[in-house]
Order: structure tokens, then sequence, then C-alpha cells
């Protein structure tokens, strides 16, 4: 069995490339301020205590699909994708 290197490896230089440009999404989440927004939306959500269904996903997860759905024209199966 070889000795495995201690210094960068491929893998490590493509990770480091992969976000160094600035996205749409990246701009979004830089001028918005989620704080409000999830203070507002999470009252919203009603759990019960004693429920035995599927816990609810979290509002504000939930709130910026939906704005990526409204952006970029998504069906919810294209969505889910």
């Amino acid at each position: 069995m070889s000795a495995r290197s201690k210094g960068p490896r491929l893998g490590d230089y493509f990770m480091g490339r992969r976000r160094t440009s600035h996205t749409f999404l990246d701009e979004i989440d830089a001028v918005i301020d989620w704080l409000p927004i999830q203070a507002f939306l999470t009252p919203k959500l009603k759990r019960k205590a004693n429920s035995v269904v599927t816990p609810a996903c979290p509002p504000l997860p939930m709130f910026q699909v939906l704005l990526l759905q409204r952006w970029y024209n998504l069906s919810d199966p294209a969505t889910e994708q």
C-alpha cells in the first residue's frame, strides 16, 4: 500500500473553485434579511404536540422554495428535482 500525500488533492482543487462566482441566489441571500420573514412565518405554522403525522417542513425554506418556483417558472415536479 502506498503512503498518502498530505498535500491538497484534485477534489480539493475543484471544491475550492466551485463557489468563486456570485450567482443570482447569492445576491438575493445578501440583499434579503431572512430573520424578519422567519419571525413572521414561524407563528403561522401550527403544530400539535401529540400529532402522529410527519412533522411539517420549516416555514422559511418552504417560502424560499416558493420564491424559486416563481423566479424560475418551475412546476412542482421540477422543483422537487
